[in-house]
């Protein structure tokens, strides 16, 4: 696993065996190619953070600020590794709350630009916090990206949730769906 593109570019990051499941480069890649210069001055939320691979690609390519979130013990020294390992990083926030928890309670006070949501693939409670998600002060509707990944047969009713679908985007086992209300 490595950074893409951007500052970091071409840095290894430490990935953990078991319930930490990275997004794969290749989705990553995908997904930063399709948001092109959107990145660039952005504020975002990685709210299931893990390895950190996203957000920290988000910084790479020239994110302005990204807060980190998870509330596992073994993600959060996963990340901090990672986030040594590019150095001396600006604009960073780590935070271990649960996500449906960090949405409500919102320690951060910007708006988000872009949502990264990568909760693991048996999460029971997806409806709830795409819900939280819209209801937000994190979340600025028509603005706000909302990006999910999930496994590649999760079926994610958005019938009483303010987002469409944009685009899909797929790789492996996993799906990225790229959402706005």
């Amino acid at each position: 696993m490595r950074i893409i593109a951007g500052k970091f570019k071409g840095r290894k990051l430490a990935e953990f065996r078991g319930d930490i499941r990275p997004t794969s480069d290749r989705l990553r890649e995908s997904l930063f190619a399709s948001l092109g210069k959107s990145v660039e001055d952005s504020i975002w939320a990685d709210l299931f953070a893990g390895s950190g691979a996203v957000g920290l690609e988000a910084l790479s390519r020239g994110a302005r600020h990204v807060v980190f979130n998870d509330r596992e013990p073994e993600a959060r020294k996963l990340l901090k590794r990672n986030l040594s390992a590019c150095g001396s990083v600006q604009g960073v926030e780590t935070w271990d709350l649960d996500a449906i928890t960090f949405l409500r309670k919102s320690p951060i006070r910007e708006v988000c630009t872009h949502i990264f949501l990568d909760p693991p693939y048996e999460y029971p409670r997806l409806g709830k916090l795409l819900r939280t998600v819209v209801g937000s002060p994190l979340f600025e509707p028509g603005s706000t990206l909302v990006m999910l990944e999930v496994f590649k047969k999760t079926k994610v009713d958005l019938a009483d949730i303010d987002l469409e679908i944009e685009k899909t985007l797929k790789s492996g086992d996993s799906l990225i769906l790229k959402m706005r209300s």
